[in-house]
């Protein structure tokens, strides 16, 4: 029981550290926050910060990889593989709205600072990037071959459309306090992919 309990401890403590460091990414940026003042924010000391995390950057870049992570929890995969590719692509965009909107702060952090950091978190930003887009190829693939989309489609073309679409709406999120209605922002941007504007 009381290694159950240090265990809890330690996740609480690593929690805190990582909900500090986005409090003050999130307002003042990256490179204007030091390792000190987030020791302060989550109440421990700056040597207790370095039992956890190496250094800023991979305290950032863990930050990144578990928003990462809740983004993929809002989509199981495994519930949505057999539904109509619609949809899928519905239920994929929603998960992604959902969670733009329910983390603010973690949003801004990855949208304002993801492009600013060394090389390697930009060799990581891409290779996430490159996921997204495969997924959604392979998804775009299987509707062309099950004939729900036209069998001309460039499904390269349209996953890196789609994939687009994600930082604009992240954007809106960051750039005010905008509301919206994730069920019906991702049914009529779904609908504007898969049936196009034309009247």
């Amino acid at each position: 029981m009381e290694n159950g309990n240090r265990t809890a401890r330690k996740t609480s403590k690593r929690e805190a550290i990582m909900d500090a460091a986005i409090e003050l990414f999130s307002c003042k940026g990256y490179h204007n926050t030091h390792m000190e003042e987030i020791a302060i924010t989550a109440g421990a000391g700056k040597g207790t910060i370095y039992e956890y995390f190496a250094s800023k950057l991979e305290l950032f870049q863990e930050i990144l990889y578990t928003g990462w992570r809740r983004i993929q929890e809002h989509i199981p995969m495994e519930q949505i593989e057999h539904m109509p590719v619609a949809e899928q692509l519905q239920r994929m965009i929603s998960g992604h709205l959902h969670f733009f909107q329910e983390n603010r702060q973690l949003t801004r952090v990855s949208f304002l600072e993801a492009d600013t950091i060394d090389q390697d978190l930009m060799a990581w930003t891409l290779k996430i990037k490159a996921e997204k887009e495969r997924q959604l190829q392979e998804l775009i693939e299987k509707g062309i071959k099950r004939g729900e989309l036209r069998d001309d489609l460039d499904a390269g073309l349209i996953s890196r459309m789609i994939c687009a679409l994600i930082p604009y709406f992240a954007g809106c999120v960051v750039m005010s306090e905008e509301e919206f209605d994730p069920q019906q922002l991702s049914a009529q941007i779904t609908s504007a992919i898969i049936n196009g504007i034309k009247k």
